[in-house]
């Protein structure tokens, strides 16, 4: 049983905060993505690439955050949809790069700036040092997060295969 906190306890304040912060984005561009008819990950990918250019799956991945199988399961879905194309590299023939189609061009076009850019212009507003210091910060957090996953890993095993598949 974890500690009582008091009514004043400024940690509270900071992981309502964050919290709040992150539902409140994806709240708002859940709704925006849903009148474009594209799924959150969808807009994602689209941003993705329109701002990479064409680019394979490994690279996609590694920019959504997201494993190989996960992005190349929601390329089949784009590409069904008339989202992407796979196009064969002219230098090397087992390369295979994804390119947006006029369709999701339109719609990356229409759509505000991803998560990751908003979060970006929300930091703008923090001086050099704040940003630093904030950086430093959610690396002690990261790390924190790392063993703590590690540690319900170790007590649940499906939650550490659950994870590796998402």
């Amino acid at each position: 049983m974890s500690p009582k906190k008091s009514k004043n306890d400024p940690l509270d304040d900071v992981v309502e905060r964050l919290v709040g912060l992150i539902a409140r984005v994806r709240k708002r561009q859940a709704a925006v993505t849903q009148v474009h008819g594209v799924t959150m990950l969808q807009f994602t990918a689209i941003q993705a690439l329109r701002q990479a250019g064409d680019i394979n799956i490994t690279q996609l991945a590694k920019r959504l955050h997201l494993n190989q199988s996960t992005v190349s399961s929601l390329i089949d879905r784009m590409e069904r949809d008339g989202l992407v194309r796979r196009v064969q590299s002219s230098a090397d023939r087992r390369s295979v790069k994804l390119r947006l189609t006029d369709k999701a061009d339109d719609i990356g076009q229409a759509l505000p700036d991803s998560p990751l850019v908003f979060f970006r212009h929300l930091l703008d507003a923090l001086t050099p040092e704040e940003q630093a210091s904030l950086g430093k910060i959610l690396v002690k957090i990261e790390s924190r997060f790392e063993t703590e996953l590690s540690r319900i890993d170790s007590l649940f095993p499906l939650a550490s295969k659950e994870r590796e598949a998402g």
